[in-house]
C-alpha cells in the first residue's frame, strides 16, 4: 500500500508464501479491490457521526475499535 502511493505498480515480496513468488499489482487494482471494503467504513463512520450528533469537520479523527470494526 505504501510503494503504491509513489507508484502506478509494485511487486509484493510474497516469499512467505512461495519461494520467489513476486506479484505485481497495480494502484488502480488496489483501489478497485478495496473500494467495497471502504466505502462499508465510511457508511459506518457516517453512522457513528450522526448518532452521536456530529458533524463530519467536529473532530480530526474516528477510532473504530472493538466490534464496530467487524464490517460484513
Amino acid at each position: 500500500k505504501i510503494g503504491l502511493s509513489d507508484e502506478p505498480a509494485r511487486e509484493i515480496d510474497m516469499a512467505w508464501v512461495e519461494s520467489g513468488l513476486r506479484p505485481s499489482l497495480a494502484r488502480a487494482e488496489m483501489v478497485r479491490h478495496t473500494q467495497t471494503l471502504a466505502g462499508r467504513i465510511a457508511a459506518r463512520i457516517a453512522t457513528c457521526l450522526a448518532q452521536a450528533g456530529l458533524a463530519a469537520d467536529a473532530g480530526d479523527a474516528v477510532f473504530l475499535t472493538g466490534g464496530s470494526t467487524r464490517l460484513s
